[in-house]
């Protein structure tokens, strides 16, 4: 019969073996995600300028959701888009300038 120190011995090997078996996933640049952002907001506030509303819905994901001031949330990819096509037959988005502070990866 092994001794109490033995066990804890094999625990210990086998905890050891098993979490040397875990993939090594390698964490993304900070500096590319943080271009990718700014490159995907500088496309909202380009598409919002020029009018172009099926250009800007391109950017949303099909079940998202928008809480737009004052104004109950958009549900899903349909509802944004009517909601932003009816402000954009009101008038222009002009002068929008959205700064990436900081990225946590």
């Amino acid at each position: 019969m092994l001794s109490h120190q033995r066990w804890i011995g094999l625990l210990i090997l086998a905890a050891l073996a098993l979490s040397a078996c875990q993939p090594i996933v390698a964490l993304p640049d900070v500096a590319t995600v943080t271009a990718e952002v700014e490159q995907i907001f500088t496309e909202y506030g380009d598409s919002l300028a020029a009018g172009d509303a099926e250009r800007w819905i391109q950017l949303w994901v099909e079940d998202g959701v928008q809480l737009p001031p004052g104004a109950p949330p958009n549900v899903g990819r349909d509802a944004i888009f009517a909601s932003i096509s009816a402000n954009m037959a009101q008038g222009t988005y002009e002068g929008m300038d959205i700064h990436v502070d900081e990225v946590l990866v």
